[in-house]
C-alpha cells in the first residue's frame, strides 16, 4: 500500500489580511512563507514515510498551482514522487 499526502497551497493569511493584501498572492513575503511550509511538510512526509507529496491545481487560486512543485520538489534528498493535480 502506498500513501500520498494531498496538500492544496494556501497563502497564509486571516480574512483580515486577505482583504487588506488583496490579491494576497501577489504578496511576496506571504507568498515565500507558503513555500516554506510547504517545503517542510515534504521533508516531514519524506520522514515518516509517505509515497508522494501532491498538490491541487485547481485550487490554488492566487498562481498557479503546479509553479510550486519546483520548489517543494528540492526539499527533500532524494526527492520524493511528485504529482500535480489533474482538471
Amino acid at each position: 500500500m502506498k500513501f500520498m499526502l494531498l496538500m492544496p497551497p494556501t497563502v497564509p493569511g486571516t480574512l483580515e489580511d486577505c482583504r487588506r493584501l488583496r490579491p494576497i498572492g501577489r504578496n511576496n513575503e506571504r507568498y515565500q512563507q507558503m513555500l516554506d511550509e510547504l517545503r517542510k511538510l515534504v521533508v516531514f512526509a519524506e520522514e515518516v514515510g509517505f509515497d508522494v507529496f501532491a498538490t491541487t491545481e485547481h485550487q490554488f487560486h492566487s498562481e498557479e498551482g503546479c509553479a510550486v512543485l519546483a520548489a517543494v520538489k528540492t526539499a527533500s534528498r532524494p526527492p520524493p514522487a511528485v504529482a500535480c493535480g489533474q482538471s
